[in-house]
């Protein structure tokens, strides 16, 4: 089964988590203990990123990869919850 682009329009929003995470990680092996300050606000752009997605796939009920993904309405909103707690959770 291909890949097509919009199997990767509707992980967008894991996407963007993952990249904020993976670049989170690799900035705190090569910054200093005065920068590490800025971690969190990195950890939260990418956040970020994952609400606009999700925004974005509102009032889409489609399906990607042969059904094991599902967006609809209910999942952006529950998505952006999540998000929204991690968000509060990270800047605590």
């Amino acid at each position: 089964m291909p890949v097509t682009g919009h199997d990767v329009l509707l992980l967008t929003p894991f996407l963007a988590i993952l990249g904020a995470a993976g670049l989170a990680v690799a900035a705190d092996l090569f910054i200093g203990r005065l920068e590490r300050a800025a971690l969190p606000f990195v950890s939260v752009a990418g956040l970020a990123a994952a609400a606009m997605a999700l925004v974005n796939l509102w009032g889409r009920n489609e399906e990607a990869f042969a059904g094991a993904i599902r967006t609809d309405d209910f999942s952006i909103v529950l998505g952006l919850t999540a998000v929204g707690a991690t968000a509060i959770s990270v800047l605590m």
